[in-house]
């Protein structure tokens, strides 16, 4: 009823300046987006470091979010944003692939079926990441990200990392607190680029001028930063 009453209270001519709101809306959403954490030619968004701090701190309740937001970054973000960036076609060819895993997943093949496909596809025998650490440094950032929030037996992804675009399959997590308790995961792996480009993009990522967001520049360790950000005074 309260819908109905405030559609009768309008003047009639609102309508007309629907689309002057709609536009008036946009603007003041787009301004009010943070900027990117800049490293020479790349960009790394706002929202994406955010969306994995979401989802890392359901077991990472303890550590600040400075700290987690850095792990993120140092430990698979700023890598994967120059290596997908470098090699834009081969990352969208790989993600193809994924997405056509996924899509079969969703419509009821089972992990284990399309991880033996993909393993043949690959020439590989699929093994597990077998009882590690579900933290940045252990399964890369965009991994944990995903694994903070899962089960056993969930499956996510595609995920972009920095060794292309993964999926995942989470398949036991031991007894402890979530944030160390350990895990075991199964990983389809759609790789980007070789172990040379992958080193590469982790040398950019570590030497390359650094701009943009401070809070995302901030949140860097000292010496990470040093003498790489404009007009500043770190050291």
């Amino acid at each position: 009823m309260l819908r109905t009453l405030l559609r009768t209270r309008l003047p009639q001519s609102f309508g007309l300046f629907a689309p002057l709101f709609a536009l008036i809306g946009l603007f003041t959403a787009g301004c009010s987006r943070p900027e990117p954490l800049q490293i020479g030619p790349v960009a790394i968004p706002f929202e994406e470091v955010e969306t994995a701090y979401e989802a890392m701190k359901v077991s990472f309740t303890v550590e600040g979010e400075d700290t987690i937001r850095r792990h993120l970054l140092m430990e698979g973000l700023g890598q994967g944003a120059f290596l997908h960036h470098a090699l834009a076609t081969e990352s969208i060819k790989a993600q193809v692939a994924a997405n056509a895993v996924a899509e079969r997943l969703k419509a009821g093949s089972t992990f284990e079926e399309e991880l033996q496909l993909w393993a043949q596809e690959h020439g590989v025998t699929p093994e597990p990441d077998v009882t590690v650490q579900p933290s940045p440094s252990a399964l890369g950032a965009a991994v944990s990200a995903a694994v903070a929030a899962m089960e056993p037996g969930d499956w996510a992804g595609p995920l972009k990392t920095r060794m292309g675009w993964e999926l995942i399959h989470l398949i036991e997590r031991h007894d402890g607190p979530r944030n160390r308790a350990q895990v075991s995961v199964y990983r389809m792996q759609f790789l980007v680029g070789s172990p040379a480009d992958r080193q590469q993009a982790l040398a950019d990522w570590s030497k390359l001028p650094l701009s943009g967001n401070q809070e995302l520049i901030d949140c860097l360790s000292l010496d990470f930063r040093a003498n790489r950000v404009a007009g500043s005074d770190s050291k």
